[in-house]
């Protein structure tokens, strides 16, 4: 826990503050900055779908660009999930012998 002091003189009296980190306060905001980046994400992911269908087929109907919107929304959430896994996988699994 990280502490810091400000002493401060008020007559014959010495006022220390102590300043405290709240974890849980700190996580909270971890995740909260976590989740913005994930939402934008899968904004960008819907996105640059319907802007696909679009270019494709310029007189594509609402459904079909919603339909893609969907489709890169839950694209995003798989291609994050497997570079995870790939970034979990150990090191070892690629320095293994490679004659066989």
């Amino acid at each position: 826990m990280s502490k810091s002091a400000t002493i401060s003189n008020a007559g014959d009296e010495v006022f220390i503050t102590l300043e405290r980190r709240n974890p849980a306060a700190e996580r909270k905001d971890q995740e909260l900055k976590m989740g913005i980046g994930k939402l934008i994400e899968e904004v960008a992911g819907a996105v640059a779908a319907e802007d696909a269908v679009g270019a494709v087929d310029p007189n594509a109907g609402i459904l079909t660009k919603a339909a893609a919107a969907v489709a890169g929304f839950e694209g995003v959430n798989k291609l994050t999930d497997v570079l995870k896994e790939k970034e979990e996988q150990p090191a070892a699994d690629n320095s293994g012998d490679q004659n066989g």
